[in-house]
């Protein structure tokens, strides 16, 4: 299973596939960049991603960035934020 870090677990590599949602779930529960990599994964289900837009660490929302399956509306909840900024200069 790997929701995929680099062999350093410094930055993220391409998400393997075949990641269940149950073992996302497991990922997340591991702490802010388990959460990270849980939320930039695209079997991460619906209800995990919410959970995630609530977290109070704007790093792990960089994550839902990543994710092509993260509702849009998430992603403008989170453009209301006091993390907007630091959001953004990821992403820049």
């Amino acid at each position: 299973m790997a929701a995929r870090a680099s062999s350093d677990l410094r930055t993220a590599g391409r998400p393997e596939s075949q990641v269940s949602q149950a073992q996302l779930r497991t990922v997340a529960g591991l702490g802010p960049w388990g959460r990270y990599l849980a939320a930039r994964h695209p079997n991460c289900p619906l209800d995990l991603l919410e959970d995630i837009a609530r977290d109070p660490d704007w790093r792990v929302h960089t994550g839902l960035l990543d994710n092509p399956n993260t509702p849009i509306s998430l992603l403008e909840n989170l453009l209301g934020t006091d993390d907007t900024d630091e959001i953004k200069m990821v992403r820049s």
